[in-house]
């Protein structure tokens, strides 16, 4: 299931497996065509979802050095 735009942004998740309460399968996040993560990989589908969940709600300083010189469109890229 991909959910958002792979073009400009989109999540993509495969449940392949039920272990207990765990279900384990495939996450990546597409960013302007490109994928990131590994589809190869098995992860904790309700763990990334938390994870999600808390990086969007909870404010972090997220400060990147090496991003402060570039312009909006370098950074988007």
């Amino acid at each position: 299931m991909i959910s958002g735009n792979p073009e400009r942004f989109a999540i993509e998740a495969e449940p392949t497996d039920r272990v207990g309460g765990w279900i384990l399968g495939r996450f990546r996040m597409w960013l302007c065509g490109r994928s990131i993560g590994n589809w190869d990989d098995a992860a904790d589908l309700k763990g990334c979802a938390r994870w999600l969940e808390d990086f969007a709600n909870v404010p972090r300083n997220r400060h990147e050095p090496g991003l402060e010189n570039l312009s909006a469109e370098e950074v988007f890229r």
